[in-house]
């Protein structure tokens, strides 16, 4: 019987390594963002980071 290996669900840390690899990439929001009212609805990885 095999094993499934687990690892921990890590979202700030896999969106940083998002931001680091593909900072100019474009995000699309849907609608502003009320927490984040500084962000229009088109950003990058790298905008969306600093924000956080």
């Amino acid at each position: 019987m095999s094993t499934i290996s687990y690892k921990p669900l890590d979202l700030y840390r896999q969106f940083k390594s998002a931001a680091q690899e593909f900072p100019n990439v474009t995000i699309y929001f849907d609608q502003p963002c009320a927490s984040f009212s500084e962000l229009g609805l088109e950003n990058t990885y790298q905008t969306v980071f600093e924000a956080i």
